[in-house]
């Protein structure tokens, strides 16, 4: 007999019509091949999603060559959309075959911009507001809405907004601004008078926090109050 033939995807039983130690008869024979078909498992990767039974992997075992997979459901990924299988599962190929999900990334993903604003004593941060914006799950957050009041100057080294921060894709990222007043200095000059018992002082305020105003007086005189240097 001659070596057993191969076809892909199937394994060789025998010869149609041939029994061993059959003899030749006194005619022309022919014995047809007989094949069975293979089977083999389809592996399904959900690729960082899963199943709501919490699978990660799914495993069709045993389709049968040639014959048409059983696909299952559509894993989910939060954040992400699915876009299909790689590759596209169709009838079942003489190997073992793993297919992997596609994921498309939502463009729609919540993060939340909070603002927080210095105090009037320079020592701590109030919550002064926030706002939910969106964008594309993973991507770095390029700019947000950060407009530093009058008066007002944003701290960049306390702020967490910068080219490291992505869009997280359960949608809870927080990207925080911090807005620090602007210290202004004002100088009482006495005009020969006195100042707190001095000729002049200076302090130093932060934006819109409330001015103590020193005592002065000036022997023989009357105070009338204060103006700047230009008069008003």
């Amino acid at each position: 007999l001659p070596a057993d033939p191969y076809k892909e995807g199937y394994t060789f039983i025998g010869w149609s019509g041939y029994t061993e130690g059959d003899k030749m008869p006194a005619k022309d024979v022919e014995y047809l091949a007989v094949f069975e078909a293979n089977q083999y498992d389809a592996t399904f990767d959900a690729n960082d999603g899963a199943w709501a039974d919490g699978d990660t992997v799914k495993v069709v075992e045993d389709v049968v060559f040639d014959t048409a997979i059983t696909v299952p459901a559509d894993p989910e990924r939060e954040g992400y959309t699915f876009g299909g299988w790689d590759p596209l599962p169709g009838d079942m190929p003489a190997e073992d075959t793993t297919y992997t999900a596609i994921w498309n990334a939502n463009t729609d993903t919540p993060y939340t911009v909070e603002y927080y604003t210095m105090n009037e004593t320079g020592e701590d941060y109030e919550f002064s507001g926030e706002q939910i914006l969106s964008g594309t799950t993973g991507a770095v957050i390029a700019s947000i809405p950060v407009q530093a009041p009058k008066g007002f100057t944003v701290n960049t080294e306390k702020s967490t907004y910068d080219d490291s921060l992505t869009i997280g894709a359960d949608g809870k990222t927080v990207v925080t601004v911090y807005y620090d007043r602007i210290a202004y200095t004002i100088t009482f000059d006495g005009n020969e008078g006195t100042v707190n018992g001095e000729a002049s002082i200076t302090n130093t305020y932060y934006h819109d926090a409330k001015v103590a105003v020193p005592a002065t007086e000036r022997e023989g005189y009357d105070f009338l109050g204060w103006k700047d240097a230009e008069g008003n």
